[in-house]
């Protein structure tokens, strides 16, 4: 589905008049986020109905799932480039929260996705020029009460100036066909792919894949690529805003970006929710 709703997204900005003036961004948020929540309810209601707990975990090891994501982006981008970075976790490694694996799997690797990428592209000439060592992608995990923050850290260059205002944007993509970016840091990343997994795709290795991660494999005769589709920034804040959490970027010019995933504990927000409808 991802593929063909930005393949629609790409033909409509190209048209000479139309395409500058379109603001489509509130209405594809709306759009996707109702069709998680469709998906939500219909993964937990087969979830009970089996005889299973739904589609919530509660005790999901966040580091886990840190260390997850980090295998699948550093495998793709040694897939595509011949070399990937070390994805490092590090910090309150043994945290765990009550929340969906599927969409933890999804913002994580997205994210990473493109710190792994920005990393190769900054210091191997784009993955052309060998490098002796490529500086790590560093994942901190920091555990509160109420929330759980990661931030993931790269050197990747940073997001050029006139970047930053469209990193949010959906279609905004600074990758080109052959999988390489005008920009450091600069590019929002695919949403989903429009090819296939490298050997078996380690999303099957997850349960409940969800929106995204469930469309990896549609068009299994297309290369894989890393990037391109410009909804990897824009659809992982909407998943982490949807339960009170936010994804947020601190650009480093020249140097890199740190990427702050917070998420609110699920437990804790029905309690609030519950507060509030007998306050």
């Amino acid at each position: 589905m991802l593929d063909a709703l930005a393949q629609g997204l790409k033909e409509a900005k190209a048209r000479a008049l139309v395409g500058p003036a379109l603001q489509l961004d509130a209405f594809l948020d709306t759009m996707l986020r109702s069709r998680i929540t469709r998906r939500v309810l219909a993964e937990q209601h087969l979830g009970i109905s089996g005889g299973g707990g739904g589609v919530v975990e509660g005790a999901l090891g966040v580091a886990d799932a840190a260390e997850f994501a980090g295998q699948r982006a550093a495998m793709l981008c040694a897939e595509v480039y011949g070399v990937a970075p070390e994805v490092r976790v590090s910090g309150d490694t043994q945290a765990v929260l009550p929340y969906i694996p599927s969409h933890l799997d999804y913002m994580m690797y997205e994210v990473l996705k493109n710190a792994v990428r920005a990393t190769v592209e900054r210091h191997t000439a784009g993955g052309r020029a060998p490098s002796p060592r490529l500086p790590p992608v560093l994942v901190r995990v920091c555990a509160g009460r109420d929330a759980l923050c990661l931030r993931i850290s790269d050197a990747g260059g940073g997001i050029p100036q006139e970047h930053l205002s469209s990193v949010w944007a959906y279609g905004f993509t600074t990758c080109s066909d052959t999988g390489s970016s005008s920009g450091a840091n600069s590019g929002n990343s695919g949403g989903g792919t429009d090819g296939e997994a490298p050997a078996a795709d380690a999303a099957a290795a997850r349960p409940g894949r969800g929106l995204g991660l469930a469309e990896v494999s549609e068009a299994p005769r297309q290369r894989y690529k890393l990037a391109g589709l410009g909804f990897g920034l824009p659809l992982s804040r909407l998943y982490a805003r949807y339960f009170g959490g936010d994804l947020a970027l601190q650009n480093l010019p020249g140097y890199g970006v740190d990427a702050y995933l917070t998420l609110k504990n699920l437990r804790h927000l029905s309690r609030d929710w519950s507060e509030r409808d007998h306050s």
